[in-house]
């Protein structure tokens, strides 16, 4: 079992099978479909992957892989029940989980800020100097934090921003947030839909944009955080089914 990106890795492995006559199921990160770095290689794994298995977040890219003769099982990250229980959330925090790459809105989330000041925006992350230099004034940079200190950031939250420009990507920030029990808002694009239901709200990727959301969200908190923990339950009891799924697989060396 392999994890792609990088394409090579899925050379040596597809070697190793055939010579040793095994299973080869390669965990498939959106990178492998959509990151300009690896997605010319795409045509390729899938070729290699023929009759094999795949692992991917969501519906789209699983028929992406059947539509090319790959079995695939959608598994999302784990989604758990997170936190102390009892929450001292802070009613204008907006946590934005960040890592400053490239599908990331950071300048329209620069803008939101802006054109709220009434809230205060905190971003994790090592924010570059420029970001940091044009930010507002309610902008935080945590830079990189503990795990400790971000269970912290998640249980005073008072809403989670989980943004891609990427269609058809599933976002760390919102399986966290769904964990956590926290609203957030993320990309109005349907495999975030799907997955997060009535546990989120949808935003263009403009700042005027994301700061309605944002607020609406805040406004209505208490009604979409039962939703979000309803969600969570159905989530987790679905992939309980997928991870037995995928067990069985591994367990006894057949195909899915």
């Amino acid at each position: 079992m392999i994890m792609l990106p990088p394409f090579p890795l899925l050379l040596i492995a597809a070697l190793y099978a055939k010579l040793h006559r095994c299973a080869l199921i390669a965990d498939m990160h959106t990178g492998a479909f959509n990151d300009p770095r690896w997605k010319w290689s795409l045509p390729l794994t899938l070729r290699l992957l023929r009759g094999r298995t795949a692992v991917v977040t969501n519906s789209f890219l699983a028929n992406l892989c059947e539509d090319k003769g790959v079995r695939a099982v959608v598994l999302h990250d784990v989604i758990e029940v997170c936190g102390a229980g009892e929450r001292h959330f802070q009613g204008n925090a907006v946590l934005c989980p960040v890592s400053y790459a490239n599908d990331e809105p950071i300048e329209e989330i620069m803008e939101a800020a802006r054109l709220t000041p009434e809230l205060e925006w905190i971003l994790t992350g090592n924010a570059p100097r420029n970001v940091q230099m044009s930010a507002p004034t309610n902008v935080t940079f945590t830079g990189f934090v503990s795990d400790d200190s971000f269970v912290q950031r998640m249980e005073e939250a008072g809403v989670v921003l989980a943004l891609t420009t990427r269609p058809h990507t599933m976002q760390r920030a919102g399986y966290e947030a769904l964990s956590f029990g926290v609203p957030q808002v993320t990309s109005d694009f349907p495999v975030l839909r799907e997955f997060l239901s009535e546990a989120a709200s949808y935003t263009d990727l403009t700042g005027t944009e994301i700061a309605r959301s944002v607020k609406n969200v805040l406004e209505r908190r208490s009604e979409i955080t039962s939703a979000v923990v309803r969600i969570r339950e159905e989530r987790m009891a679905e992939q309980q089914n997928q991870l037995k799924r995928l067990a069985a697989s591994i367990e006894d060396g057949s195909r899915i």
